[in-house]
């Protein structure tokens, strides 16, 4: 994120935003970019195949798909960095 001031940006946060403060978020026929990647990573972005989608893993997959169908135009943000353990789907 951005800024990383206030309360969402306490260690028991996971937080993912669609874009950058200073970017818009991109629709398509079947709505947000991102709420689409999202919705869609639950089955598709488990990375290594032990069955559980770490919030990286989410992560990894929204912002490669957000990326791709906005050509680039629209940033996915997480925080923490790189966090591999929490399961978010199983």
């Amino acid at each position: 994120l951005v800024s990383r001031s206030g309360n969402l940006a306490e260690p028991r946060y996971f937080v993912m935003a669609s874009s950058k403060q200073s970017e818009q978020s991109y629709e398509n026929d079947s709505g947000g970019l991102f709420t689409d990647a999202f919705l869609k990573s639950k089955t598709a972005a488990d990375g290594n195949g032990d069955l559980v989608v770490t919030f990286e893993e989410a992560y990894q997959y929204v912002k490669a798909q957000v990326s791709r169908f906005s050509a680039g135009l629209q940033t996915v943000q997480a925080y923490p960095d790189a966090c591999t353990w929490f399961g978010l789907f199983r």
